[in-house]
């Protein structure tokens, strides 16, 4: 992965943002990932070593920003991580067009605003406020519009993630605690003495700290030393202040230092003191734990976050200068107490390793580094049940839309991108999808790594036409899916036209297949078919999604005594129902107690159940329309075996569930079936379009229900030993493996 890291500050001195960036950064490059920084220094030109661009702070402004942002398209990154700089990272975003994470360790704008004296709200108000000056206006709006630019946002506290998703609703805030790294924060044994406290401060000198507290607290309070360890605008008011009180013989302004010294002050230190009226979340505080370092601090939000009170640290209910006094006094008295905060602070510094940290923040990143993928296809919001399962599994390894046919009900809540296009009229509505259902596949996966997932090769060859109008930089690639014979849906499909235009059909979808980037494809008989109409680029084998947990977690019901034959289809010619009912009235001449249940609907109903009524089996044969899952997993356990006599096939998921429930199938030499049902063991396999054949195997397992039992309980160890859930996401993690490995 290509990173450039934004920071207004690098390397760091004392912790805080910059010292993130370099921890990061290292830890990253130790993975081997390559991370280019762009940052600010005090210098009087550009100049870039070891990886870190370095653009003069004393540039404009603007300059800087258009500097900084061209500075990082240079780069090429995958992905741009703003530590510091937002609007200047959201703005390289753009140019590079990648993904942005921004790092928000609290609202830049209140404390620039606030620094610059343009504002006296806290920071609560400063949320809630809609006015203040156009400059005031002017960084707020900056500041949103970088955040909603961002693919997910990183921030270090639960209580700073609910302000950020005030600013931009719906953004991905991941809390991401701050970790520590190098064995410079060791926990070390420390000498404690009665009636003296070595206190330590460390931060930037604003007037949020509140060091104002910390300071009259120490004049309150004898035997209480204190270090105070940083800089900024605030320190001659602090030095002030120190002369005012008279408590220089025990306040020490220590000023910058660099960050090993910093962690030596903190692991010999009593206690790390913080008063401050607003944090995101303190990197210090993090670091003093890490080094078994008990804190001190306000009962606020983000340190209730960092410090168990009573336990590796002490909040402050109220925080002025008299409460900091008291529990600075009783632990400068209490020397077991301050030896049992320490000890749980050093039990518990293992929390705060960095490794951890940059795990988590190295899963966001390659979360946002998803390739688009676009999949169009009409069965693509079928079957609405288990949509919001497939979907969540395709939205984390992918940016991914669906661009297809509304579905007979309502589409579930889906955590993807939905373009649904109309069902009915059905001509109109078949000719407006294969029409511009592509032109929308394409648009919405117009990028530098954008696929289009065609479900079949029509799709495909449509896709593939509309993608060369894109300049070169733009045009997604096209990914084909085999699902079955694509030559059935000319000939076993629809009206006689759909049979006439056959012939021209199959050189459309051979075009496509020969064409296309990469094809995936249900099974072994479906990949041959690919090779056969001259593609030769990778072929992935890929199972379709099934919700299978539920029909291998139900509880098994045994094989019933009645002779009942279940199919489950759509009623189409090419599911081969016509051949099943002449099949059947032969069954019922050696079994007229056999009963037929079919599941489904269809264009072929009126038509099927007027064949049943000629050939006189409409008593035994029950048209039961289409059922939900829960209904269907109680008919397969009511049902002695599944039928499935169709034309054509890809790999029929119904028969993995009926398998799990523990009940042989009797199906067609088709597709990818043979595959799945192996025949005389987990079930029969038939010639397709052959009645007397399937006539046979059916009345052979509804008339001896031990085999029907034995190949029921093989087909049931073969369905316990695979996981469809998890093979379909690795061929998703597959194909975003692909789709992620071009850069154009």
């Amino acid at each position: 992965m290509q990173l450039a890291i934004v920071t207004g500050i690098y390397p760091p001195d004392i912790g805080g943002p910059a010292s993130h960036a370099a921890d990061l950064r290292s830890a990253l490059r130790n993975r081997g990932h390559t991370v280019e920084v762009v940052t600010l220094a005090d210098a009087d030109r550009a100049a870039r070593s070891d990886g870190v661009i370095r653009l003069p702070r004393r540039w404009p402004w603007p300059r800087r920003i258009v500097a900084a942002a061209r500075a990082v398209v240079r780069v090429r990154p995958d992905v741009i991580y703003g530590v510091g700089m937002h609007e200047t990272a959201a703005l390289a975003a753009i140019l590079a067009r990648c993904p942005l994470v921004l790092r928000v360790p609290g609202d830049h704008a209140w404390e620039r605003a606030w620094r610059l004296g343009l504002t006296s709200l806290s920071f609560e108000e400063f949320q809630r406020a809609r006015g203040g000056t156009p400059r005031v206006r002017l960084m707020r709006w900056m500041r949103t519009w970088a955040v909603r630019r961002a693919t997910a946002v990183i921030v270090p506290s639960e209580y700073l993630a609910a302000t950020v998703r005030r600013w931009a609703p719906g953004i991905q805030a991941q809390v991401v605690r701050i970790g520590v790294a190098g064995n410079q924060w060791r926990c070390q044994q420390r000498e404690t003495r009665r009636g003296q406290l070595r206190a330590v401060w460390v931060g930037r000198m604003v007037g949020w700290k509140k060091l104002d507290v910390l300071l009259e607290a120490v004049a309150l309070t004898s035997g209480v030393e204190l270090k105070l360890i940083g800089d900024g605008p605030e320190r001659g008011a602090v030095a002030t202040h120190i002369e005012r009180l008279g408590v220089g013989g025990r306040v020490h302004l220590i000023g910058e230092l660099p960050r090993e010294h910093v962690a030596a002050h903190l692991a010999g230190a009593d206690v790390l003191v913080l008063a401050s009226a607003y944090e995101g979340l303190p990197h210090v505080a993090v670091e003093a734990l890490a080094c078994g370092t008990p804190v001190v601090a306000p009962a606020a939000p983000w340190a209730r976050e960092v410090v168990a009170d009573g336990e590796t640290g002490v909040l402050v209910s109220e925080a002025t200068p008299e409460a900091f006094a008291e529990i600075l006094g009783r632990l400068r008295d209490d020397v077991e107490w301050r030896s049992t905060l320490a000890r749980q602070a050093t039990a518990r510094a293992g929390q705060w390793t960095l490794e951890a940290v940059v795990d988590r923040i190295e899963a966001v990143l390659r979360y946002a580094v998803r390739p688009r993928a676009v999949f169009v296809g009409k069965g693509g919001l079928e079957p609405p049940g288990s949509l919001r399962s497939k979907f969540e599994v395709l939205a984390r390894h992918l940016k991914a839309a669906v661009v297809s046919v509304r579905p007979p009900g309502p589409v579930p809540p889906v955590p993807l991108r939905v373009v649904a296009f109309p069902r009915r009229p059905k001509v109109a509505a078949s000719i407006l999808f294969y029409t511009m259902g592509p032109v929308v596949a394409v648009a919405l996966a117009a990028c530098r790594r954008g696929v289009v997932v065609c479900q079949s090769p029509y799709e495909g060859a449509v896709v593939q036409g509309f993608r060369w109008l894109l300049p070169k930089g733009y045009r997604p690639r096209v990914l084909v899916e085999v699902h079955g014979d694509w030559r059935a849906a000319s000939r076993l499909y629809g009206s006689l036209l759909r049979r006439l235009l056959a012939p021209a059909a199959d050189r459309v979808a051979v075009w496509a297949l020969r064409h296309a980037d990469r094809v995936r494809a249900v099974s072994a008989e479906m990949e041959r078919l690919v090779r056969e109409a001259g593609y030769a680029g990778p072929v992935d084998r890929f199972v379709a999604y099934s919700d299978f947990a539920h029909f291998l977690d139900a509880a098994l019901a045994p094989l019933p005594e009645e002779p009942v034959a279940l199919f489950v289809g759509v009623l189409e010619r090419h599911k081969g129902v016509d051949v099943l009912l002449d099949a059947f009235a032969g069954v019922l001449g050696r079994i007229p107690a056999a009963e037929l249940w079919i599941v489904g609907e269809g264009p072929r109903r009126a038509e099927l159940e007027a064949q049943a009524a000629r050939l006189g089996v409409w008593r035994q044969v029950r048209f039961l329309g289409a059922r939900p899952r829960a209904e269907l997993l109680a008919l397969m356990d009511r049902a002695r075996l599944l039928v499935l006599p169709s034309r054509s096939e890809g790999l029929p998921r119904v028969i993995i569930e009926a398998m799990a429930r523990a009940r042989p199938v009797v199906a067609s030499r088709v597709g990818g079936i043979p595959e799945v049902v192996e025949h005389g063991v987990t079930g029969l396999v038939v010639p397709p379009a052959n009645a007397d054949a399937l006539a046979e195997a059916l009345i052979l397992l509804l008339t001896d229900r031990n085999l029907a039992e034995r190949m029921g309980r093989e087909g049931r160890r073969r369905a316990e030993a695979r996981d469809p859930s998890r093979e379909f996401a690795e061929g998703t993690a597959r194909m975003a493996a692909w789709a992620a490995g071009s850069k154009r």
